[in-house]
Protein backbone atom coordinates (compact mmCIF):
# COMPACT_ATOMS: atom_id res chain seq x y z
CA UNK A 1 0.00 0.00 0.00
CA UNK A 2 1.30 3.44 -0.89
CA UNK A 3 0.40 5.74 1.96
CA UNK A 4 1.75 8.72 3.84
CA UNK A 5 0.50 6.99 6.99
CA UNK A 6 3.49 4.72 7.50
CA UNK A 7 1.79 2.65 10.18
CA UNK A 8 -1.17 0.45 9.29
CA UNK A 9 -2.18 -2.04 11.95
CA UNK A 10 -2.37 -5.11 9.75
CA UNK A 11 0.56 -7.53 9.56
CA UNK A 12 -0.51 -8.65 6.07
CA UNK A 13 -0.17 -5.15 4.60
CA UNK A 14 3.19 -3.73 3.58
CA UNK A 15 3.34 0.07 3.44
CA UNK A 16 5.55 2.30 1.29
CA UNK A 17 5.66 6.07 1.63
CA UNK A 18 6.90 6.84 -1.92
CA UNK A 19 6.28 5.41 -5.38
CA UNK A 20 9.93 4.40 -5.62
CA UNK A 21 9.69 2.53 -2.33
CA UNK A 22 6.45 0.86 -3.46
CA UNK A 23 8.06 -0.38 -6.68
CA UNK A 24 11.06 -1.69 -4.75
CA UNK A 25 8.81 -3.42 -2.21
CA UNK A 26 6.85 -5.07 -5.02
CA UNK A 27 10.08 -6.24 -6.64
CA UNK A 28 11.39 -7.64 -3.35
CA UNK A 29 8.17 -9.59 -2.72
CA UNK A 30 7.98 -11.01 -6.26
CA UNK A 31 4.85 -9.18 -7.36
CA UNK A 32 4.42 -9.19 -11.14
CA UNK A 33 1.50 -6.77 -11.36
CA UNK A 34 0.82 -3.59 -9.41
CA UNK A 35 -2.56 -1.89 -9.10
CA UNK A 36 -2.88 1.87 -8.81
CA UNK A 37 -6.29 2.69 -7.39
CA UNK A 38 -5.88 6.43 -7.03
CA UNK A 39 -6.14 9.20 -6.30
CA UNK A 40 -5.64 11.59 -9.12
CA UNK A 41 -2.01 12.41 -8.40
CA UNK A 42 -1.04 8.73 -8.25
CA UNK A 43 -2.80 8.15 -11.58
CA UNK A 44 -0.94 11.07 -13.18
CA UNK A 45 2.42 9.83 -11.87
CA UNK A 46 1.97 6.22 -12.99
CA UNK A 47 -0.20 6.17 -16.13
CA UNK A 48 2.89 6.31 -18.35
CA UNK A 49 4.12 3.05 -16.81
CA UNK A 50 0.90 1.11 -17.26
CA UNK A 51 0.71 -1.80 -19.68
CA UNK A 52 -2.90 -2.59 -18.74
CA UNK A 53 -5.77 -0.53 -17.43
CA UNK A 54 -8.65 -2.12 -15.54
CA UNK A 55 -11.19 0.66 -15.94
CA UNK A 56 -14.62 0.96 -14.34
CA UNK A 57 -16.96 3.50 -15.88
CA UNK A 58 -20.03 4.45 -13.86
CA UNK A 59 -22.81 6.08 -15.86
CA UNK A 60 -23.78 9.01 -13.66
CA UNK A 61 -23.18 12.75 -13.59
CA UNK A 62 -21.71 13.59 -10.19
CA UNK A 63 -19.96 16.49 -8.54
CA UNK A 64 -16.36 15.41 -8.12
CA UNK A 65 -12.87 16.83 -8.29
CA UNK A 66 -10.65 13.81 -9.07
CA UNK A 67 -10.58 12.26 -12.52
CA UNK A 68 -8.68 9.50 -14.24
CA UNK A 69 -6.16 11.03 -16.68
CA UNK A 70 -7.14 11.40 -20.31
CA UNK A 71 -5.38 8.71 -22.33
CA UNK A 72 -4.68 8.52 -26.03
CA UNK A 73 -7.03 5.67 -26.95
CA UNK A 74 -5.06 5.01 -30.15
CA UNK A 75 -2.34 3.55 -27.87
CA UNK A 76 -4.73 1.14 -26.19
CA UNK A 77 -6.79 -1.85 -27.32
CA UNK A 78 -9.99 -2.75 -25.51
CA UNK A 79 -9.55 -6.49 -25.01
CA UNK A 80 -12.48 -7.11 -22.71
CA UNK A 81 -15.63 -5.26 -21.73
CA UNK A 82 -18.51 -6.10 -19.45
CA UNK A 83 -21.62 -3.93 -19.04
CA UNK A 84 -24.02 -4.07 -16.10
CA UNK A 85 -27.31 -2.18 -16.24
CA UNK A 86 -28.86 -0.32 -13.35
CA UNK A 87 -30.78 -2.74 -11.16
CA UNK A 88 -32.09 -3.18 -7.64
CA UNK A 89 -28.57 -3.62 -6.22
CA UNK A 90 -26.82 -1.00 -8.37
CA UNK A 91 -28.16 2.52 -8.50
CA UNK A 92 -26.22 3.29 -11.69
CA UNK A 93 -25.29 1.33 -14.79
CA UNK A 94 -21.57 0.63 -15.11
CA UNK A 95 -19.06 -1.17 -17.27
CA UNK A 96 -15.67 -2.73 -16.78
CA UNK A 97 -13.03 -2.45 -19.50
CA UNK A 98 -9.65 -4.10 -19.80
CA UNK A 99 -7.31 -2.07 -21.98
CA UNK A 100 -3.87 -3.19 -23.12
CA UNK A 101 -1.18 -0.82 -24.35
CA UNK A 102 -0.52 -1.29 -28.07
CA UNK A 103 2.83 0.49 -28.32
CA UNK A 104 5.51 -2.20 -28.49
CA UNK A 105 8.43 -1.67 -26.15
CA UNK A 106 6.78 1.05 -24.09
CA UNK A 107 7.87 2.01 -21.55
Amino acid sequence: VLSKASRIDDPDIAVAETLEAAFELAKETGESELFMTGGGEIFRQTIGLAQRIYLTRVFVRADCDVFFPVIDRSNWDVVETWFHPQDLKNEFAFEFLLLKRTMVGFP
